[in-house]
């Protein structure tokens, strides 16, 4: 289940939104390292200040929203990782 309750007004959603791949020129990969990079650099911040902090004074999701995201986020990232294997 996708977890789709989101505040454009919200940083962390304009954050979130830096992620997003920007469309290049017809030679440019979309999916670059830096793109990668970036995804990985958000969720390790993320691990870091959870490890320091307590989830409830690190966002208005509650634990159990946060977890279920990430549930979502492992779940498609081991979706992708299937389909980049069986090509």
């Amino acid at each position: 289940m996708m977890h789709l309750q989101s505040n454009p007004q919200d940083p962390m959603l304009r954050d979130a939104i830096m992620l997003w791949p920007i469309t290049g020129a017809a030679d440019d990969p979309v999916y670059d390292a830096a793109w990668f990079e970036a995804v990985f650099l958000a969720v390790d911040r993320l691990h870091d200040t959870l490890s320091s902090d307590s989830p409830n004074t690190v966002s208005r999701l509650t634990p159990e929203e946060m977890a279920g995201w990430l549930e979502d986020i492992v779940y498609t990232a081991q979706e992708a990782i299937l389909e980049l294997r069986t090509k």
